[in-house]
Order: C-alpha cells, then structure tokens, then sequence
C-alpha cells in the first residue's frame, strides 16, 4: 500500500513525495540521479541494499536513509520482502541535508519505537483520515529528521560516526518549528514565510 502525491508544490522548502507500508518490495536498481531523499525500512523477509561498493542487510525494523543523488539498488535476499517507505524533498532540500552533515546514506540497526513506527502511523493518516494536505504533510519531514537525531543522540557509537548531525537538528528542527507556528494558511505567503523561517533557524542554530 502506498500513498503518493501525484502534485507537489516544488515552492516549499521540504515535502512530501510519498510513503509506502507493508509494500511488497520489488528488486530496484537506480545507477543515475533519484531527486528524493528516500528511506526505506524493512517491515517483513530481509533485503540487500547496494550502495558504494557496500551490501548493507536490512532485517526486520533495520532501515537506511538515502540521499538524493546517490546511486544505490536494493532487491530481496529470499523470497519475500515487505517495506515501509518514505521520501521527500524540496526547495532547500540540498541546504538542509548539508546543514544537518547527512551526507550519502545513514543505516539505522536500531530504530527507537517512534522511529520503528512512524510510517506505520502516518499512512493512517494519509489513508484514513486524509487529514494531511500538501502543504501540513511538510511538517512530517522535520518530524522525521527529528527521530532520526534522536536515535543518533541515543545510540553513543552512532553518535561518534554522525556527531556532526546531533546539535544542528536539535537546533535547527526546534528553531524552525516554533517559526513554522506563526506561517499563515494563504497559498500565496507560505513559501516566503517557511524559506524566512528555516533560514531565520539556521541563523539562530550557528
């Protein structure tokens, strides 16, 4: 099952491009450009992830976030391969990435329970509620990156690889949230109002 938007506004700094849960994962090779951020976490069958020369295995709950732009494949290591997906993008996707110091790919052995959980609850919504429209599904992004900090803060080996992505998520993220608050609704000002803010966070997080 999975839930894409089939129309993005490319305007905002970060959103959206689908989530997938309980996908019944195809073998999937990308040597060129893919735009998204994507991550990808097994929910059932183990799978193999190629990227930089590296066979990464992905058991059950394992996940690994990946950058845009970097070649990589993934296929099933027997039988079937069940996934929860998520990917995103935008604007300022290239600035973030780089301000945050995720780089290629972070492989995620661990998940914390919110983390191990997120597209499980967030497709609820989509599928659901249809609570999220274009523009609020924006949020979860900063939401999930908030996780992804979290585990690396938690997990004090992982902590010493990724130092560089602790204290600028904990600021950035928390900054641009509490401006985010104060956006207005109206279509036409909230590109202006979340590019002032993230960049007003990133300001304040140096």
């Amino acid at each position: 099952m999975r839930y894409s938007f089939k129309t993005k506004d490319r305007s905002l700094p970060l959103y959206v491009d689908s989530i997938g849960y309980k996908w019944r994962q195809e073998n999937l090779s990308r040597p060129k450009e893919y735009n998204y951020v994507h991550w990808l976490q097994t929910y059932s069958g183990v799978g193999i992830v190629e990227i930089e020369g590296k066979e990464i295995v992905l058991k059950k709950n394992q996940g690994i976030l990946i950058n845009q732009n970097i070649p990589h494949s993934y296929y099933s290591k027997k039988g079937a391969w069940l996934t929860n997906y998520f990917t995103f993008g935008g604007l300022l996707i290239s600035e973030i990435t780089q301000i945050l110091g995720f780089h290629d790919y972070l492989f995620i052995e661990s998940p914390e329970i919110k983390l191990q959980a997120f597209i499980e609850n967030h497709y609820k919504d989509f599928k659901e509620n249809n609570r999220l429209n274009i523009y609020d599904s924006s949020t979860l992004v900063y939401e999930f990156l908030l996780l992804v900090k979290k585990y690396c803060a938690i997990n004090s080996r992982n902590y010493l690889l990724n130092r560089n992505i602790i204290i600028p998520i904990l600021n950035l993220i928390e900054n641009y949230k509490n401006k985010l608050a104060t956006c207005p609704k109206n279509k036409y000002e909230i590109y202006q109002c979340q590019k002032s803010a993230f960049l007003n966070s990133t300001e304040t997080s140096e």
